[in-house]
Formats: structure tokens, C-alpha cells, sequence
């Protein structure tokens, strides 16, 4: 009896042993959690053996995953080739897909109670941006604004990028100095991908979410307001994809419910294959405006359409400005948009709506413009002009005359003579004081600074120049007219109407002579991208300038 006694007192004690090891390995606060079959997470590593890590959330759940051959690594967003780089306790950004890591980036900080520089920081979606503060979505929906750094450093891509190329739709990383501050001295913004390839629209066939791919019947993308045959039918869905109905969400599951409707797609080109962003299914009956934003209900998300329609834009709506996904809240009167509505006897809501012309104007953090201008005197890193306008709100408008200034990195095109002044040059010979008198130049400029300028003999009629703003579809050479590019989904402002117009048809536009402004840089026609956002101020068919949003 005392043997059997001290068997339970051996087993009772190596059962709490166990218990502590445990609770040792592992927060106590913490539970393995049911998570979504694909998707991110943030937080602490308890342990790393083998291929395996162990996560714990923000939240405090705990997560096991594994990394195989194709996992991506990075620590402080530099790439490394070794799962031992990462520690126990180290935080780490994880997106994965069934239980395998795609993508894992440490964060290393070298001591507690201090943090290296640009080791805190945050992500999300820019949903608003001016001069000097931004605000970020996170994938929760929580909504917090930032202010910028004047020392802020700007990458994308690994490459230093000017600030005013941030833009709604944006998804950003920011990395803070202090774990205080709500000022971001590093922001690192998300590459080409974040752009749209197109809007999409089919029938649902397959929804597999065993591989997340899916298949469409009768697949139609919107192009210059219409829908017409697409040849892609299989995609799958992103890991952050949302699904909705009438604005409610629908679980990736229960997709294959809904086999045979027809449903709307956000789509971009992710490595080469169709990614669904965002899908949208139908529910009753499809109709179409192009129409202006009169009124926005600052107490619903109901808006009033030109034409006397009611239409509720939700977070269950697909709304897409210069090329990119973005927020709802986004939208706002004055406004030109092609909606796609879905029409019911409640009344009618958006599933789809295409803000026409915004996004892709050359404006913003810097409060960078574009000027028209005849040159007065040129003098070493300044020149004079006479009859300025300024292109504000796509329109020309009239400036005092003044002077601007210019230094070693501005870009000067001379249009005649085809080819690119030195500032040397530029301040002397042909252009010396007096000599340039009376020539005209379109100017890009950060507030009186010239970034880029055009230079050419003849004056052109601002009442025959016009803003266009769309995507590119194709660029080509011709024999007759040499560079051009063919826009889609493009629309011409209207000051008249003071809205944008947006076409039924592809434009075609000629790019010889034009000065070609991509982000901070000058492009020759040959590089601009299918799909890229332009700007284009023009004198009917020929580019005098084209802004392209990077």
C-alpha cells in the first residue's frame, strides 16, 4: 500500500515537472490558434527546431509553422539564407500559406530597453496623404495617422524614391527611431505589384481552397467603360483576399456555394499569374453609370449621383483610383466614376466603382507642379519667365511672373533641337543672357525649383492643350509618327463641366518631342509599361508632358 502510494506521489510529481517544462517552452497566456488557411502574422518566436517555428502573436495565440526550400528569409528587410539567423524572442512579419512560411523578416534588436533605429514599425495601406502625415490601414482595419520625418527616407524596391510618389492605395511599411514617436523616419513602399492588372467579371466555376485556385465561365474585362472578352479564366486567390456579397464578407469556404454566380474581380499580376485582390459576387441585377459625385452623405455611405441616383458605396465595393485597390473612404463629391451597380428593389449598391482621372496627377508631398511659361532671362541656377501658368486642379491658371531656380540635377530637354543641355549650356552659349528670351518651356517643378524642364521656339496655345489621365496599353514605333501609346480606361477634364470625361474608346497619343517624367526620373518613350498610370498634358494627338505615377 505505502509502494502504491509512492508510485502516485512519483507519477503526481513528474506530471507537475512536465507541466512546468512546458509552461517553460511556452507563454502562458498563450494557445495554439485556429488561423485562415493563408495569410500574415506578427510577433515574438518562442522557438525554431528543425524547419519548425513557433510563433507567438500580439495577441498572444501561439502558432506552429514550417519553412521549406522556397522560403523567402530577410532580417531588417536584408535578405538571409539561414533559418539560425533567427532567436528565440525575436520579432518577426510572417506571411504564409497552409502551414508553410512563403516569407519571414526578423527584427533585430541588439539590447532590451532600447531599439536600433528604424527597428519599430508598422504596415499597412495609405488611405490618406498630405505634406508631412500620412494614414495607414492595417489588415484588421485599424486606421492610425503618422507624421513624416523632414529627413524621412523613401524606398521602393530597395531604392530611394521621393516622397511625393507615395500614393493612396499604397501599401507601406514604416520604421520608427523610438518606440514613442509617431513620426516615421523610414517609410519603405511596396513595389509594382500593388497596381491593378484590370476589373474583371464571370461566372464562377471552381473554387478550389485546397491550392486557392479558381475558374470563370464567360470571363469579360472593363475596358474604356465596357465589358469585353478576356482570355484568362483561372486565378486564384491572394492570401489577404476579401469576398463579399450585398457588403457582407464570405469566407473563402464557403465559396463553392456560390458556384454560378457571377462575380467581380480586382486582379493583379502577380509573377506572372492572375492574384484576385478583392472579389465582389452579384446578387440581383447589373447597371451601369458614368457619372459625377454630386453629394456623399456624411452620415452613410449612401452618394448622389449627376443624373439623381442614390447609389451606397460600402467597404463590400471594389474602388479603384489611378490603378490601384483602394479604401471606400476614398470616394468623395465632385468626383467623375463608372459604377457598376447591382440593382435590387431595396435599392442600388456599388459593386464596382472606377474613379475617372484622379490618382495620377503630379502632386502631392512636395507640392510639385506643372508650369507653362515664356523664359525671360537665363542666369547660372536661375532664369526669369513672363506669361506663367501654373496646371492646377488639371486646368491652367494664371501666376504672377517670377523667377525659378535650377542646379546640377535638373533635366533640360531642348524639344528642337532633340537633344539634352548640360546646366552649363544652359547658362550659356544660345542660352546665354538674352539669347533664350522668347522661347517657351513646360517646367516640373518643386515649388520654385526646377526638377525638369522643355524647352522648344514656338509658343504653344494653352486654350488647345488638354489633361488626359488613363493606362497604358500598349506602346509602339510607327513609320509615320514614331512613339506612340495606346491609353485605355482614359478620361479628358472637362473645366467647363469640372469634371473628368471618361471615353468609350483607346487613345492614342504621340510621344516624340514629349518630356517623359517617371517618379523622379526622365524615361524615353521605349519605358513606359503597359499598365503604367499616366498624365498627360497635350496639344490633341502630341504629349507635351507625361507624368507617370511609379
Amino acid at each position: 500500500m505505502a509502494d502504491s502510494k509512492g508510485f502516485r506521489r512519483f507519477i503526481s510529481s513528474a506530471a507537475v515537472l512536465i507541466m512546468a517544462v512546458c509552461m517553460l517552452a511556452y507563454p502562458v497566456e498563450g494557445f495554439a490558434a485556429a488561423k485562415a488557411p493563408a495569410g500574415s502574422l506578427e510577433g515574438f518566436i518562442v522557438s525554431i527546431f528543425g524547419n519548425t517555428v513557433t510563433l507567438e502573436d500580439y495577441d498572444g495565440d501561439v502558432h506552429t509553422l514550417f519553412t521549406d526550400g522556397k522560403t523567402q528569409l530577410s532580417m531588417d528587410m536584408e535578405t538571409v539564407y539561414n533559418l539560425s539567423e533567427f532567436k528565440r524572442g525575436m520579432e518577426v512579419y510572417i506571411e504564409y500559406k497552409r502551414d508553410t512560411i512563403t516569407y519571414m523578416d526578423g527584427y533585430s534588436t541588439e539590447s532590451f530597453g532600447q531599439i536600433d533605429a528604424g527597428s519599430r514599425w508598422r504596415s499597412g495601406q495609405v488611405t490618406m496623404i498630405d505634406r508631412d502625415r500620412l494614414e495607414i490601414m492595417d489588415l484588421l482595419g485599424n486606421r492610425e495617422i503618422y507624421s513624416i520625418s523632414p529627413a524621412c527616407i523613401v524606398t521602393r524596391g530597395g531604392i530611394s524614391i521621393r516622397r511625393e510618389e507615395i500614393g493612396e492605395g499604397d501599401r507601406v511599411k514604416l520604421y520608427f527611431d523610438t518606440y514613442d514617436t509617431m513620426t516615421a523616419g523610414r517609410i519603405q513602399v511596396q513595389g509594382r505589384s500593388v497596381l491593378l492588372k484590370g476589373i474583371y467579371k464571370g461566372q464562377l466555376a471552381i473554387s478550389d481552397r485546397y491550392d486557392d485556385s479558381l475558374s470563370f465561365e464567360g470571363l469579360k474585362m472593363l475596358k474604356n467603360g465596357s465589358w469585353e472578352d478576356a482570355y484568362s479564366s483561372n486565378m486564384k486567390l491572394s492570401p489577404d483576399s476579401k469576398i463579399y456579397i450585398s457588403g457582407s464578407s464570405v469566407s473563402p469556404e464557403n465559396l463553392k456555394y456560390y458556384r454560378g454566380k457571377t462575380a467581380y474581380l480586382a486582379v493583379k499580376d502577380f509573377f506572372g499569374s492572375d492574384s484576385v485582390e478583392k472579389m465582389v459576387l452579384k446578387d440581383r441585377f447589373e447597371r451601369l453609370y458614368s457619372e459625377r459625385i454630386d453629394e456623399k452623405s456624411p452620415y452613410s455611405s449612401q452618394v448622389e449621383l449627376s443624373n439623381k441616383t442614390n447609389i451606397n458605396i460600402t467597404q463590400g465595393s471594389i474602388v479603384v483610383k489611378g490603378g490601384r485597390l483602394v479604401e471606400d473612404s476614398t470616394i468623395s463629391q465632385g468626383q467623375t466614376a463608372l459604377i457598376v451597380a447591382d440593382s435590387s428593389y431595396a435599392g442600388e449598391s456599388a459593386n464596382v466603382v472606377m474613379v475617372a482621372g484622379e490618382g495620377n496627377a503630379p502632386s502631392g508631398l512636395n507640392a510639385s507642379y506643372i508650369y507653362s511659361a515664356r523664359l525671360g532671362m537665363v542666369l547660372p541656377y536661375s532664369v526669369e519667365t513672363e506669361n506663367l501658368y501654373v496646371l492646377q486642379n488639371h486646368d491652367w491658371a494664371a501666376m504672377e511672373n517670377m523667377a525659378f531656380y535650377y542646379d546640377e540635377d535638373t533635366f533640360i530637354y531642348d524639344v528642337d533641337e532633340e537633344e539634352v543641355i548640360s546646366v552649363e549650356d544652359f547658362s550659356s552659349g544660345k542660352y546665354a543672357p538674352g539669347k533664350a528670351k522668347g522661347k517657351h518651356a513646360y517646367i516640373y517643378g518643386d515649388g520654385d525649383r526646377i526638377s525638369f524642364i522643355s524647352i522648344k521656339d514656338e509658343m504653344d496655345s494653352l486654350g488647345a492643350i488638354r489633361t488626359t489621365s488613363g493606362l497604358a496599353d500598349s506602346v509602339y514605333e510607327s513609320s509615320k509618327t514614331g512613339w506612340m501609346v495606346e491609353m485605355r480606361d482614359a478620361s479628358d477634364y472637362s473645366a467647363k463641366k469640372e469634371k473628368w470625361m471618361p471615353k468609350n474608346n483607346s487613345v492614342n497619343i504621340i510621344l516624340e518631342d514629349a518630356l517623359i517624367i517617371k517618379g523622379s526620373k526622365s524615361i524615353e518613350p521605349g519605358d513606359i509599361l503597359p499598365g503604367d498610370n499616366l498624365y498627360i498634358v497635350r496639344d490633341g494627338a502630341f504629349a507635351r508632358v507625361v507624368y507617370i505615377r511609379p
